[in-house]
């Protein structure tokens, strides 16, 4: 990764993108970037999003609910409206739709992190009637709790229940001492 000049002391630092030294103020506040700015200047940062913009506004994918174009699912083949379909940016300037639709990338995106199929999944769900395995409430979004350590899948959680335990680091010793810490003050 290149190195680019960044002097705190003088409050001086280089765009990444246009190699311009210019003064801290000509770059946004960034928290996590070194001298606590951006890399690149705010002019470089407003062509940028510029580009953004108009590569968005000339998609030619029509507004939710317009039915007269229509594309082709390479995975379940269904012929489908551009609603169904994802936003793909390419770096040329080109902006398309994702080749799968978007049920279908969900489910390809499970199969290549879990290793969990359609059937499986549903099948999962079916035998916990649709409940959480920590709280028992019926699960608007499920999401498949797996081991972080292995990758093995361990069950469908609520969202609330997963994020949990996944914020204490799936640690048995961080979640009793949690269960310790809400007995003291209940």
């Amino acid at each position: 990764m290149k190195e680019y000049f960044c002097d705190v002391a003088s409050q001086m630092r280089e765009c990444s993108k246009c190699r311009k030294i210019l003064p801290f103020a000509s770059f946004s506040i960034k928290k996590g970037c070194k001298g606590g700015r951006s890399s690149w200047c705010k002019d470089c940062l407003n062509l940028h999003q510029q580009g953004l913009r108009a590569i968005k506004a000339s998609h030619p994918r029509p507004p939710v609910g317009y039915a007269d174009t229509t594309k082709t699912c390479t995975l379940c083949k269904k012929v489908l409206t551009f609603d169904h379909f994802s936003a793909k940016v390419k770096r040329a300037g080109k902006s398309i739709l994702q080749p799968r639709c978007k049920s279908c990338q969900i489910e390809h995106f499970r199969l290549k992190k879990y290793g969990v199929t359609r059937e499986q999944y549903h099948q999962m769900l079916q035998s916990q009637s649709g409940l959480c395995l920590i709280c028992a409430v019926k699960m608007e979004k499920p999401c498949i709790d797996h081991c972080h350590a292995t990758g093995r899948v361990r069950g469908m959680l609520c969202v609330k229940c997963n994020t949990g335990i996944g914020m204490l680091g799936d640690d048995i010793k961080n979640l009793e001492s949690a269960v310790e810490y809400l007995k003291r003050f209940a």
